[in-house]
């Protein structure tokens, strides 16, 4: 952990250094980055039991759930017509890839924090259970990108239904949960990458949304066209 000393000032030109300010401000908390790593050992390793061990590294495994994501996107294509199923692949994918890339290439880039398996102060205690990557801890990519599309589908599909608004935001705290105890992120991580999803997600949906739209029109109207041909 970083003493006030070694805490490495941040210009204010940038959003991105804005994000790089705003850590260095949660880091001088110190009582909170303490909290922080009290709630890692206690999910890493108080919480360590053999079922655990066997479900929760399979379950943040991303190729895991192809069949779901294979699933619903036969689901779009079956209950929609070919315009609207258009639209609504071309907003899951590109709103994924942008959380994907703002929290893996700009948050993590700019604020540069150490996994805890790669924190010289923790390394020791972490119960390892899948390798440890080499970028950087905040924000968690999982949770960014599985709550952004818990959120996109909730919004596209739900259709009001609250069963499922929980089980999809379920499913993204579960593989979040995971991250933690597999010994890759910190509880601040998680909740700093699940409101990063949120946000980026509500805020593309209501700027792009109409623009998406238009332009699966246009591929709704190629391929029908071809199609004909």
């Amino acid at each position: 952990m970083l003493n006030s000393s070694e805490i490495v000032p941040c210009s204010r030109k940038t959003n991105t250094n804005h994000i790089c300010c705003l850590y260095r401000q949660i880091e001088r908390m110190e009582f909170l980055i303490n909290l922080d790593h009290e709630l890692f050992l206690f999910i890493n390793r108080s919480l360590s039991n053999t079922f655990f061990d066997v479900i929760l590294p399979l379950v943040r495994n991303r190729y895991i759930w192809v069949p779901v994501y294979i699933a619903i996107i036969a689901y779009i294509f079956t209950k929609f017509d070919l315009h609207k199923a258009s639209y609504y692949i071309l907003i899951i994918v590109s709103a994924v890839s942008i959380t994907d890339i703002i929290s893996s290439r700009v948050v993590k880039n700019s604020v540069e924090r150490p996994r805890p398996c790669r924190e010289i102060s923790m390394s020791q205690q972490v119960n390892q259970r899948v390798r440890c990557g080499y970028s950087s801890s905040f924000t968690s990519s999982h949770a960014a990108n599985h709550f952004g599309l818990a959120l996109i589908l909730i919004s596209l599909l739900a259709n009001g239904k609250r069963w499922v608004k929980w089980t999809l935001y379920s499913w993204a705290a579960i593989i979040s949960f995971a991250q933690i105890y597999v010994g890759v992120h910190y509880p601040l991580d998680i909740i700093g990458g699940a409101c990063l999803g949120l946000a980026l997600i509500s805020l593309y949906l209501k700027i792009l949304g109409p623009t998406l739209e238009r332009l699966a029109d246009g591929v709704g109207d190629f391929v029908e066209a071809n199609s004909m041909a």
